[in-house]
Formats: C-alpha cells, sequence, structure tokens
C-alpha cells in the first residue's frame, strides 16, 4: 500500500531531524576528537590508537582501509560525471536514440522446442 504523499513529506523531516541530531550529538563531537588526538600524537592513524592502547593498532587499521574504500566508491562516481559532462558536448548525445543492434541483442526470443533464450 502506498503512503499518501503527506505520509512521505512527515517521515523525510522526521529522519532529517534525527539525522541533524546525532550529526550534532555524536558525529561532532568525535569529529573534534579524532582531529585532537591526531594532534597530539602527530601520527598516522595506526600511530594515534597505538599511543592510546597497543592493542588498538587494528582499529586504526581498519579506519584505513574504510577510507580507502570509500575514496574508491566516490571516485568512480566522480568519474562517472566527468564522462558524461564531457560526452554531453558531442552532438548528437550518444545517449538520446537506443542503439538498434544492443535492443536486439538483449531481447528474448523463442526457440522451436518451446524455451526462451535471451541471447537467440
Amino acid at each position: 500500500m502506498a503512503l499518501p504523499v503527506p505520509g512521505t513529506e512527515i517521515r523525510r523531516r522526521s529522519f532529517l531531524f534525527a539525522y541533524m541530531v546525532m550529526v550534532v550529538v555524536e558525529g561532532l563531537p568525535l569529529f573534534c576528537l579524532e582531529l585532537a588526538i591526531g594532534n597530539h600524537f602527530k601520527k598516522s592513524t595506526s600511530g594515534c590508537m597505538r599511543g592510546i592502547n597497543k592493542m588498538l593498532v587494528g582499529v586504526g587499521w581498519c579506519t584505513i582501509v574504510i577510507c580507502f574504500m570509500c575514496m574508491l566508491y566516490y571516485n568512480s562516481i566522480i568519474m562517472w560525471i566527468i564522462r558524461y559532462l564531457f560526452e554531453s558536448f558531442v552532438s548528437p548525445l550518444p545517449w538520446s536514440e537506443c542503439r538498434t543492434n544492443t535492443r536486439a541483442a538483449l531481447s528474448i526470443k523463442r526457440s522451436t522446442t518451446g524455451t526462451t533464450s535471451i541471447w537467440g
């Protein structure tokens, strides 16, 4: 069952309110704490965690791996944006019409035995 438009608007507002509260209550203090720890130890993430407790070196390495994975994800999105930006200066646009050979390659065809196949 679909929700009416006012119901979805209330959900959006409640989500944004809860999100902003958590950013202020949890996100900003943790960010400031991370900056203060890095400033105090003047080392990398794993070095800072080793300075706090020798058993926390894995937490520092996990932070580095997570940052690397996020970097890969966002760089691929930026690459798509730059690609489509440069392709939008071509006339006619590459996505303005559907190529018939692509559509034919993905069409479902029935064989003589009654089975369906996507590949022809």
